[in-house]
This record gives structure tokens, sequence and C-alpha cells, in this order.
């Protein structure tokens, strides 16, 4: 395929965010109460016009008890607006780069396009075809419960757990009014066993930033250990965390998803329906720090040890011959859903610091990733000869040097 574009001379994208809290905080019997209501308002325009103005309401209530024996236990409640990224603001701009997709016949087979191989239209794409579905502004509903208590003189536990639940998430998807048509074609590469075939509404595309039917849910647990008094030459904190996720916005056809949803046109592709809990992401994980940290006068030696799961994986697949040209589909379930834990490998380093103060002056020395472990952040989601290539590594041992001055 080919593309030719319409516009070139794109304008520059712009948001804006401001929030305005009002605390208010009192005392009910043995509970402190803090409550903040907030009113957040957020813009996005171009060079040349509004896009969309938003004034929503947010609000935060906590309640706090605390006990002699060093026990406190804390509860929130919280309406919170999602910042909407500046991806919506590129996305809504009709001055955004846009054209027209084609079909190329190399009739010469020299690789070469000319103007003579131009075949048939398949889409338009960009923003002078991109418009808003009156969407409403992404916020979550969070409940927080923290605890903590001494264990021993020298010992505290904390422990915090966390629920969200995602609304108004965003997503493109077509124009009732003007979109295409398509069929259900077998296709026995795909896991699935088929993909959409399109059939009809070439160069006809609208596409919509509205709302996605679906929402999103977090929870998380996390515990730490603190030697709270530095009674001898050493202190540490020992934290461990695990987090389950049901996030349905869809993050197309990359690795990430973000809360507020993937801005593409590729949401608006009969094809995204393929594979549809591949949107899902079904993840649970676990992750543990641990530090310590050494005094002997004025050199102290500290060590951070860190293990993260890595992150859920699900490939995706090219799927070629179809009458609107090759399409990327996601073929598998992130984490494989319900059922398996197919992800990249885990996060695991150590990294040590000795400093010495004299004066004003602080001296360091940094070794980071001791182990040299290089496992990988990122890889190759594309099924083919490359699939989970890795693209990024945890970066090797390295050593710095440093001077503070403090004045």
């Amino acid at each position: 395929t080919i593309e030719q574009y319409s516009n070139n001379a794109m304008s520059h994208n712009w948001f804006s965010l401001q929030r305005a809290e009002f605390p208010i905080q009192k005392k009910f019997a043995k509970w402190e109460i803090k409550w903040i209501p907030a009113a957040v308002f957020q813009n996005g325009f171009s060079s040349n016009q509004l896009l969309y103005s938003r004034l929503n309401p947010a609000t935060k209530l906590t309640f706090t008890r605390k006990w002699k024996k060093q026990k406190k236990l804390i509860f929130t409640l919280a309406h919170e607006v999602v910042t909407i990224p500046g991806n919506v603001v590129r996305f809504l701009n009709p001055e955004s780069l846009s054209g027209e997709q084609y079909s190329w016949n190399d009739l010469n087979g020299n690789g070469i396009y000319e103007a003579s191989e131009k075949g048939s239209l398949l889409r338009r794409f960009g923003g002078a075809y991109h418009k808003s579905d009156d969407w409403d502004t992404p916020v979550y509903e969070e409940l927080a419960m923290g605890y903590e208590t001494a264990l021993s003189t020298f010992w505290n536990m904390i422990v915090v757990a966390d629920l969200r639940w995602y609304r108004n998430l965003l997503k493109v998807h077509a124009d009732s009014q003007t979109s295409a048509g398509y069929i259900k074609t077998s296709y026995p590469e795909s896991r699935q066993g088929y993909v959409y075939d399109r059939v009809s509404g070439y160069g006809n595309e609208t596409y919509l930033l509205g709302n996605n039917q679906t929402d999103s849910y977090y929870a998380s647990l996390e515990i730490n250990f603190l030697r709270k008094k530095r009674t001898s030459f050493w202190d540490t904190s020992l934290g461990a965390g695990a987090y389950f996720q049901v996030a349905a916005p869809p993050p197309g056809n990359g690795p990430w998803i973000n809360d507020i949803g993937y801005i593409s046109e590729d949401t608006a592709d009969k094809n995204a329906e393929v594979a549809s809990l591949a949107r899902t992401d079904y993840d649970r994980g676990y992750m543990l720090h641990w530090i310590t940290n050494f005094y002997f006068g004025n050199i102290t030696w500290s060590h951070l040890f860190r293990y993260r799961d890595g992150e859920p994986l699900g490939d995706t697949l090219i799927a070629d011959g179809l009458s609107q040209g090759p399409v990327v589909i996601q073929d598998e379930q992130r984490a494989r859903g319900y059922e398996g834990i197919s992800r990249f490998t885990f996060y695991l380093t150590w990294d040590t610091k000795l400093s010495y103060t004299y004066k004003n002056f602080t001296f360091g020395l940094e070794i980071n990733n001791i182990m040299d472990s290089r496992t990988e952040l990122l890889e190759r989601y594309l099924r083919d000869k490359y699939f989970r290539r890795p693209y990024e590594m945890i970066p090797p041992r390295s050593l710095s040097l440093s001077v503070k001055w403090n004045w």
C-alpha cells in the first residue's frame, strides 16, 4: 500500500490543567477527618481553536484513627479525575496529518512506486476525518486502607490495600453513518481462526472519539516491615506487594496499557474485535524491595534489592491478503487470561552506594546492578521469526562518582 497526504502543515497541540483544592479538617470522637473537595479544569486546543474544555469535581475523604501504642488506621474514599493526555488533543486536531491510503500495483516489479501504479482507495486517515462523540471525562473511584502497628521496640509493620474502578475510558470508533462493511473470513494462520475482510465503505471513514463501553478495575496489597529506630549501626526496610487488575481499555497492538485508553484509529477497525480479551488484562504480579543502611561515623553504606514480575505479553499477527490491505490483530490474550502467565522475564537488581560526609561536602561511590543481570524489559510481540526477541534490557553494571555541596 501507499499513503498520499492531503496536508503536511500540522498545527501545534496544547493542553492545560488547573486544579483548585479546598481542604477541611475536623476531629470527631477519636477520628481525624480530612475532606478535600476540588475542581479540575482541563483544556485542549490547537493553534487555531479550542478542542475541548472540561470542568469536573473531585473529592477525597480520609479517616484516621491513632492509638497510644503506636497504631494507626487510615481509610480513604476518593472520586478522582483522570488527566486527559496529549494524544487526545492530537487526535481531535483537524489540522493534524491527514491523507488517503491506496493499494499499490507494482507493474514493473522494481519495488519503486510510480504514479501510474496507484491502485484503488483503501481508506482515509488523519485529523481531517476525526470528530468528538460527546465523551465524558475519564474518572476513577478509589477505596484505600492503611494500617500501621509496632511489632516490637524497633520494628513497625505497614499494610496498604487499594481498590480502583476506572470509568468513562476513551476509545476511537467508526461513525455509524459512514462505517465500512465487513465479512467474517476464515484465516487458519490466526489462533482465532478468522479475520474480518472489508467489503464496502472505502474512503468514506469518519473516526469518532467516545467513551468505551467497559470499565477497568485494579486491586493491590502491599506489606512493609521497617526498623524504625537506629539504636545500633544499621537500619533496614523490607517491603512486599501484590496487585491484580482487570483492564478493559483497548491497548491496540502494542504491549502497554494506560488507564485512560488507547487513542488510535486502529480500534475503529472491525478486526479490533478479534481476540477481544486481548484487550482485557487479567494481570497479577508481585514485587519485593529491601533497603539496608550501615553507619560508621561519617560513612554510610547502603544496599537496595528489587524484584518485580515481568510485563504481561500477548502476541500479534499481521493478516495479509485482505481487501483493506495488511491488518495487525492481537491474536492472543495478554498473559493468556486466567489460564496462563505469559509475560516478559522478571526484574531483579542489587545496587549499593558508599558515601562519606566531610563538613558541607558528601562524596559518593555508587554501583548499580552489581549482579549485572541482563533480563529483558521489553520483547518483540509480533509473531514472526523474531518473536520475543529482546528490545530493551536492564542496564548493565555501572559505576558513578558524585560530590554534593550543602550550603
